[in-house]
């Protein structure tokens, strides 16, 4: 990154702090470890084809975050992108799109 860095804003940009790196690098690990027990609690809880489901929910989780908390605009495509990786979801799991059938009551 340090060269891309240096050809975007040249050799004066202004470099972080030893102090702020510290802090960062902290959270990075604690956010990185939180999410890695996580991700070994729902793949024992529900199996790795459930759990791989769930990385379909990362683009979503993304934008509306984004929205939130940076104040980005949401526009149609966004939602319409939402909207298919609901029905993809849906269709993976197929839970939704299962016929239920209806036992016949002898008579």
């Amino acid at each position: 990154m340090t060269p891309l860095t240096l050809a975007v804003n040249g050799p004066g940009f202004n470099r972080p702090q030893r102090r702020d790196l510290g802090r960062d690098d902290r959270a990075w690990v604690l956010s990185t470890a939180v999410a890695y027990v996580l991700y070994c609690k729902i793949l024992e809880a529900s199996g790795a084809t459930n759990l791989l489901l769930v990385t379909l929910l990362i683009p979503v989780s993304a934008i509306l975050l984004g929205s939130l908390f940076l104040n980005e605009s949401l526009e149609t495509v966004h939602f319409v992108g939402m909207a298919l990786i609901a029905v993809g979801l849906s269709v993976i799991d197929g839970r939704l799109w299962r016929r239920r059938v209806v036992p016949k009551v002898a008579s």
